[in-house]
């Protein structure tokens, strides 16, 4: 039964576009999320450069003052001056410059008092217009007091909401947040370093010191913070527009690449699936052929639709092929059949009558191969005390080889009866062979004529296996005499007789290629140190049994590898005196 193919209602165009969106779902989050992350981070960095770059400024203004080393150490020892109120007018800048310090060292307390106060109001001034003219997200600048001894005082602040004038700021409780930076002590030069310290109102504020110094020590810091809360609100809103400007610059990507992908990609691969499937239902391959020649992409689904050109024309070609394949094959398997017929009418089937013919007993067996080949074996009697024993192997294939294996077999019988030894009996078949031989073939054959009453015999091998014999019930062994060139190879050939004297109870045997030659799944031979040890096991055994386990032991040894090459085998077997005496009584 068929199996029914499940329809499919999904268009990739869908497909890809509900992957799109997510993908662009992704994209726009991840980007709206790094960029707030740098335009923060951007954002940070750029204000507390900007932070430093003030605070050094300021540092450096304050530094001018000659007196500003005694009255930071001054207004860190009496923080209550810090808030105490003027009765007089508050002194300007002016009054900061043109204090003489050397004065003041040699002043009462009471005047240094008033000094400190009327300086810090000077002072207030000029920090206070600085203030007032910072930009939003920075907070400052506060002044701090670092004496050599004792604690840091905050000399000045532009308000009240993070610090109180004369708080006293503990540096230990400070969390570093940039390593890398120089380390802040009283003995060392501070070029920038950056900190979170907690504020009155219990929240961590980023600032930027840099020192305020006095002949290479650092009397006081000067402090800038950072508005944390100013600066997500202005990433936040970069990022904002960042995001609206990538949400409509992507969904304009993707409506472009979605028209481009369903004109490069979706319409073509569709001309293709349609095309298909009208081929595969109707095998139409012109119509095929010409829809899919209207695909003109030159990129991947061009070379797609080339590739399904190709295809379908090998297609075309293969069918006309496989017909012709077809029907050179049914022409074949008829030659074959036929060869087969021809092959096996040749060989003789009737052996002879143990319990007529006391004087021998023969046996020979051929199993064909898958191919048919050209083995044969013949026995017949030239006279009633002469009996000829043939076999031989064509090369080639079937109906000629088969024709030639009937020709070959016709000329040894005719020759045979003219009373000749074997070598003249082949050589003559030999040049009439080679005459006729239009396939360039060739046959190797074995004959043998036994003189019956004696048990004399001659024997040629043209290019034939060597036969096996046992003498008297002993082992096999190979009759190891000369070949000669097998028939049909050229004219003319020299061939000789090898003598045999043959004792009653001696058996041969004879056998073609297909035996030694039978080859196992691991391509090892069946070997003729097989073969011996095959006819021994059975050696005093009649000829069917013997013929049958060596058989048997070369199909238990082949298993399940396929037979290329007949296997033909033909035993002999001349009989004890006794047997013969008591036939000739009877």
């Amino acid at each position: 039964m068929k199996k029914r193919i499940p329809k499919r209602k999904k268009y990739i165009i869908f497909q890809i576009g509900i992957v799109f969106i997510v993908i662009y779902a992704i994209l726009v989050l991840s980007v709206s999320a790094l960029s707030w992350f740098s335009l923060r981070v951007q954002a940070l960095y750029s204000e507390l450069d900007a932070a430093y770059v003030d605070a050094t400024e300021v540092s450096s203004k304050l530094e001018e003052y000659e007196a500003i080393p005694f009255l930071l150490k001054y207004w860190s020892e009496h923080p209550e001056i810090l808030s105490s109120n003027l009765s007089t007018s508050k002194p300007t800048e002016e009054y900061l410059k043109n204090l003489d310090f050397s004065l003041i060292e040699k002043a009462s307390a009471t005047q240094q008092r008033t000094y400190a106060i009327k300086s810090y109001y000077a002072f207030s001034s000029v920090l206070d217009f600085i203030a007032s003219i910072e930009k939003e997200s920075l907070e400052g600048p506060f002044i701090v007091s670092i004496p050599a001894i004792g604690s840091n005082t905050l000399c000045y602040a532009p308000s009240d909401e993070y610090f109180d004038i004369g708080q006293t700021i503990d540096f230990s409780t400070v969390k570093y947040a940039v390593k890398n930076v120089d380390f802040v002590s009283k003995d060392e030069t501070v070029s920038r370093y950056l900190i979170s310290i907690r504020s009155k109102k219990g929240s961590k504020e980023w600032a930027i010191y840099t020192p305020l110094t006095y002949d290479g020590k650092i009397i006081g810091l000067t402090i800038y913070l950072v508005d944390m809360n100013n600066l997500r609100h202005t990433s936040f809103l970069l990022s904002d527009a960042i995001l609206k400007v990538s949400i409509v610059l992507v969904f304009a990507i993707g409506l472009v690449l979605v028209l481009t992908l369903n004109q490069v990609i979706i319409k073509p691969l569709f001309l293709i699936q349609r095309s298909l499937r009208i081929y595969t239902e109707s095998l139409d391959s012109d119509t095929f052929l010409q829809d899919i020649s209207k695909i003109k992409s030159q990129n991947e689904i061009g070379r797609l639709a080339d590739d399904m050109n190709t295809l379908v024309n090998r297609l075309v070609s293969y069918s006309q092929e496989k017909e012709h394949f077809v029907s050179e094959k049914v022409r074949l398997d008829s030659e074959l059949a036929l060869a087969s017929e021809i092959q096996l009418s040749m060989l003789p089937a009737d052996f002879p009558d143990p319990e007529v013919e006391k004087r021998f007993e023969l046996y020979a067996t051929m199993n064909p191969a898958k191919h048919v080949g050209g083995d044969l074996y013949d026995f017949f009697f030239i006279d009633d005390d002469h009996l000829a024993l043939v076999i031989a192997d064509v090369s080639g294939k079937g109906v000629p080889a088969a024709l030639f294996m009937m020709h070959a077999t016709t000329l040894i019988r005719d020759k045979a009866v003219t009373g000749k030894a074997p070598s003249e009996i082949l050589t003559e078949v030999n040049n009439e062979l080679y005459a006729q031989n239009k396939n360039k073939l060739f046959i190797t054959t074995w004959l043998l004529i036994i003189e019956l009453s004696t048990g004399k015999a001659f024997e040629t091998n043209a290019g034939h296996e060597k036969p096996v014999i046992c003498h008297q019930n002993g082992k096999y062994d190979y009759i190891k005499n000369k070949h000669n060139l097998a028939l049909g190879v050229r004219s003319n050939i020299k061939l000789t007789d090898n003598e045999l004297q043959f004792l009653p109870g001696d058996k041969l045997f004879i056998y073609t290629d297909g035996v030694t030659e039978a080859t196992n799944a691991d391509q090892q031979l069946f070997g003729t140190d097989r073969l011996l040890a095959s006819l021994d096991q059975v050696v005093d055994k009649d000829q069917r049994t013997i013929l049958e386990n060596v058989k048997k032991n070369i199909d238990h040894f082949v298993g399940q590898a396929e037979q290329f090459d007949d296997i033909t085998m033909l035993g002999f077997t001349y009989k004890p005196m006794k047997e013969r005496s008591a036939n000739e009584t009877d």
